[in-house]
Protein backbone atom coordinates (compact mmCIF):
# COMPACT_ATOMS: atom_id res chain seq x y z
CA UNK A 1 0.00 0.00 0.00
CA UNK A 2 2.83 2.39 0.84
CA UNK A 3 4.44 1.67 -2.52
CA UNK A 4 1.21 2.61 -4.33
CA UNK A 5 0.93 5.90 -2.44
CA UNK A 6 4.60 6.66 -3.16
CA UNK A 7 4.11 5.82 -6.88
CA UNK A 8 0.98 8.01 -7.07
CA UNK A 9 2.87 10.84 -5.32
CA UNK A 10 5.81 10.50 -7.72
CA UNK A 11 3.52 10.53 -10.79
CA UNK A 12 1.58 13.52 -9.44
CA UNK A 13 4.75 15.49 -8.76
CA UNK A 14 6.13 14.73 -12.23
CA UNK A 15 2.81 15.62 -13.89
CA UNK A 16 2.28 18.81 -11.86
CA UNK A 17 5.91 19.83 -12.28
CA UNK A 18 5.51 19.53 -16.04
CA UNK A 19 2.39 21.70 -15.93
CA UNK A 20 4.12 24.45 -14.01
CA UNK A 21 6.89 24.77 -16.57
CA UNK A 22 4.54 25.02 -19.58
CA UNK A 23 3.48 28.42 -20.84
CA UNK A 24 -0.26 28.74 -21.36
CA UNK A 25 -1.49 31.44 -23.72
CA UNK A 26 -3.51 34.24 -22.18
CA UNK A 27 -6.36 35.76 -24.21
CA UNK A 28 -5.45 38.93 -26.13
CA UNK A 29 -8.13 41.55 -26.72
CA UNK A 30 -8.41 44.61 -28.95
CA UNK A 31 -10.78 47.53 -29.57
CA UNK A 32 -10.73 49.80 -32.59
CA UNK A 33 -12.45 52.69 -34.33
CA UNK A 34 -13.24 52.15 -38.00
CA UNK A 35 -14.13 54.88 -40.50
CA UNK A 36 -14.61 54.70 -44.24
CA UNK A 37 -17.17 54.39 -47.02
CA UNK A 38 -20.05 52.04 -47.69
CA UNK A 39 -21.85 51.20 -50.87
CA UNK A 40 -25.52 50.50 -50.28
CA UNK A 41 -27.86 48.74 -52.64
CA UNK A 42 -29.71 45.54 -53.41
CA UNK A 43 -28.59 42.12 -54.57
CA UNK A 44 -29.23 43.01 -58.21
CA UNK A 45 -27.46 46.40 -57.95
CA UNK A 46 -25.07 46.28 -54.98
CA UNK A 47 -23.56 49.81 -55.09
CA UNK A 48 -26.36 52.31 -55.75
CA UNK A 49 -25.43 54.95 -53.16
CA UNK A 50 -22.25 55.86 -51.30
CA UNK A 51 -22.47 56.43 -47.53
CA UNK A 52 -20.21 57.09 -44.56
CA UNK A 53 -19.32 53.94 -42.63
CA UNK A 54 -18.29 54.02 -38.99
CA UNK A 55 -17.84 51.31 -36.37
CA UNK A 56 -16.52 50.41 -32.97
CA UNK A 57 -15.07 46.91 -33.01
CA UNK A 58 -13.78 44.66 -30.26
CA UNK A 59 -12.50 41.10 -30.11
CA UNK A 60 -10.81 38.58 -27.86
CA UNK A 61 -8.39 36.04 -29.34
CA UNK A 62 -7.51 32.75 -27.67
CA UNK A 63 -4.72 30.29 -28.41
CA UNK A 64 -1.88 32.72 -29.18
CA UNK A 65 1.41 32.64 -27.31
CA UNK A 66 3.49 34.50 -29.94
CA UNK A 67 3.05 36.76 -32.97
CA UNK A 68 3.30 33.77 -35.31
CA UNK A 69 0.35 31.86 -33.77
CA UNK A 70 -3.20 31.63 -35.06
CA UNK A 71 -5.88 33.18 -32.87
CA UNK A 72 -9.57 32.36 -32.60
CA UNK A 73 -12.29 34.05 -30.58
CA UNK A 74 -15.43 36.19 -30.58
CA UNK A 75 -15.92 39.71 -31.98
CA UNK A 76 -18.58 42.39 -31.48
CA UNK A 77 -19.18 45.35 -33.74
CA UNK A 78 -21.42 48.42 -33.41
CA UNK A 79 -21.65 50.21 -36.74
CA UNK A 80 -23.63 52.59 -38.91
CA UNK A 81 -24.08 52.96 -42.64
CA UNK A 82 -24.88 56.57 -43.50
CA UNK A 83 -26.01 57.39 -39.95
CA UNK A 84 -29.41 55.98 -40.89
CA UNK A 85 -29.14 52.85 -38.78
CA UNK A 86 -27.31 51.21 -35.89
CA UNK A 87 -26.06 47.70 -36.63
CA UNK A 88 -25.08 45.22 -33.95
CA UNK A 89 -22.86 42.39 -35.19
CA UNK A 90 -21.22 39.44 -33.46
CA UNK A 91 -19.63 36.12 -34.28
CA UNK A 92 -16.33 34.26 -34.46
CA UNK A 93 -13.08 35.74 -35.74
CA UNK A 94 -9.88 34.03 -36.90
CA UNK A 95 -6.47 35.74 -36.99
CA UNK A 96 -3.87 34.33 -39.40
CA UNK A 97 -0.32 35.79 -39.20
CA UNK A 98 1.48 36.50 -42.50
CA UNK A 99 5.09 37.54 -41.82
CA UNK A 100 4.81 41.09 -40.39
CA UNK A 101 1.13 41.52 -41.32
CA UNK A 102 -1.92 39.65 -40.09
CA UNK A 103 -5.19 38.76 -41.74
CA UNK A 104 -8.25 38.52 -39.57
CA UNK A 105 -11.51 37.09 -40.91
CA UNK A 106 -14.75 37.69 -39.01
CA UNK A 107 -18.03 36.04 -40.00
CA UNK A 108 -21.20 36.50 -38.02
CA UNK A 109 -24.63 37.99 -38.04
CA UNK A 110 -26.01 41.48 -37.72
CA UNK A 111 -29.27 42.98 -36.58
CA UNK A 112 -30.71 46.49 -36.76
CA UNK A 113 -32.71 46.82 -33.51
CA UNK A 114 -35.02 49.56 -34.86
CA UNK A 115 -36.08 47.41 -37.81
CA UNK A 116 -37.11 43.87 -36.80
CA UNK A 117 -36.89 42.54 -40.37
CA UNK A 118 -33.36 43.90 -40.92
CA UNK A 119 -31.01 41.06 -40.04
CA UNK A 120 -28.38 39.28 -42.03
CA UNK A 121 -24.85 38.02 -42.44
CA UNK A 122 -21.86 40.18 -41.54
CA UNK A 123 -18.33 39.49 -42.83
CA UNK A 124 -15.09 41.42 -42.43
CA UNK A 125 -11.53 41.02 -43.64
CA UNK A 126 -8.89 42.94 -41.66
CA UNK A 127 -5.35 43.26 -43.06
CA UNK A 128 -2.75 45.11 -41.05
CA UNK A 129 -0.54 45.01 -38.01
CA UNK A 130 -1.37 43.24 -34.77
CA UNK A 131 1.39 41.64 -32.78
CA UNK A 132 1.25 39.51 -29.68
CA UNK A 133 1.70 41.54 -26.49
CA UNK A 134 4.02 39.63 -24.15
CA UNK A 135 3.50 42.08 -21.27
CA UNK A 136 -0.29 42.58 -21.19
CA UNK A 137 -3.53 41.12 -22.52
CA UNK A 138 -4.22 44.07 -24.85
CA UNK A 139 -2.77 43.85 -28.37
CA UNK A 140 -3.25 47.05 -30.42
CA UNK A 141 -3.95 46.91 -34.14
CA UNK A 142 -3.83 49.19 -37.18
CA UNK A 143 -4.98 48.31 -40.69
CA UNK A 144 -7.61 48.25 -43.41
CA UNK A 145 -10.99 46.50 -43.30
CA UNK A 146 -13.24 45.30 -46.10
CA UNK A 147 -16.73 44.14 -45.18
CA UNK A 148 -20.07 42.96 -46.50
CA UNK A 149 -23.48 43.00 -44.82
CA UNK A 150 -25.96 40.77 -46.64
CA UNK A 151 -29.61 41.23 -45.64
CA UNK A 152 -31.52 37.98 -45.38
CA UNK A 153 -35.06 39.30 -45.60
CA UNK A 154 -34.89 42.89 -46.89
CA UNK A 155 -32.80 42.36 -50.07
CA UNK A 156 -30.21 44.94 -48.88
CA UNK A 157 -26.42 44.82 -49.26
CA UNK A 158 -23.77 47.11 -47.74
CA UNK A 159 -20.17 46.81 -48.94
CA UNK A 160 -17.70 48.62 -46.70
CA UNK A 161 -14.09 49.73 -46.80
CA UNK A 162 -12.48 51.43 -43.82
CA UNK A 163 -9.33 52.32 -41.94
CA UNK A 164 -9.12 50.59 -38.56
CA UNK A 165 -7.34 52.56 -35.82
CA UNK A 166 -6.87 51.09 -32.38
CA UNK A 167 -8.67 53.01 -29.63
CA UNK A 168 -5.40 53.18 -27.72
CA UNK A 169 -3.90 55.23 -30.57
CA UNK A 170 -7.01 57.43 -30.70
CA UNK A 171 -6.68 58.14 -26.95
CA UNK A 172 -2.97 59.09 -26.98
CA UNK A 173 -3.40 62.76 -28.09
CA UNK A 174 -6.06 63.30 -25.40
CA UNK A 175 -3.85 61.71 -22.76
CA UNK A 176 -0.94 63.97 -23.78
CA UNK A 177 -3.18 67.05 -23.56
CA UNK A 178 -4.50 65.94 -20.18
CA UNK A 179 -0.96 65.40 -18.92
CA UNK A 180 0.12 68.79 -20.21
CA UNK A 181 -2.71 70.64 -18.48
CA UNK A 182 -2.37 68.53 -15.35
CA UNK A 183 1.28 69.55 -14.94
CA UNK A 184 0.23 73.20 -15.02
CA UNK A 185 -1.71 72.80 -11.73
Amino acid sequence: MTRHIALIGLCASLFCGGLESRAFAEPQWDSSLRAGVAGGGTRSSPWQTTYFYGALNGDVLFGRSSSSDLGLGPFVDISTVGFSDLRLSAGPTLLVPLSSLVTQVSIGGYVIPTSPSAAGLHTQLFVGGRSYNYHANYSPSLGLVLGLDYGLSNNQIAMTGAVSIDLEYVAIPFLILYGTFRRGD
